[in-house]
């Protein structure tokens, strides 16, 4: 089991602002989402695109796509910079990892 010792944080920074515009369940629980981001960064936010990497996540745009492309509000999926502006922006990197896990999640 995965516990972030700072989980409280980490749940006050992501999911309170995530818009509503995804499902209200979301299948990845905050303390995973914590670890994950720990795990794949030390959950550094100041990071930004480094080769096929970005964010604190350190998605990829395969991964971003197979989320479904979200991104950050009034942009398109399709603008040029739509892919690092939501894996870069802790908000939606977070609703990134979320969109890939319900679509590929498994029990």
């Amino acid at each position: 089991m995965c516990v972030d010792k700072n989980h409280r944080f980490f749940s006050y920074l992501f999911f309170p602002l995530v818009p509503q515009q995804e499902p209200l369940e979301n299948p990845v629980t905050d303390v995973c989402l914590s670890c994950i981001c720990e795990a794949s960064s030390g959950c550094d936010a100041s990071l930004r695109c480094n080769g096929d990497v970005c964010g604190m996540f350190r998605i990829t745009w395969a991964y971003w796509a197979d989320a479904g492309k979200p991104v950050q509000q009034g942009e398109t999926p399709d603008a040029q910079n739509a892919y690092a502006n939501c894996v870069n922006e802790p908000y939606c990197a977070a609703r990134t990892v979320q969109g890939y896990m319900r679509k590929f999640g498994q029990n």
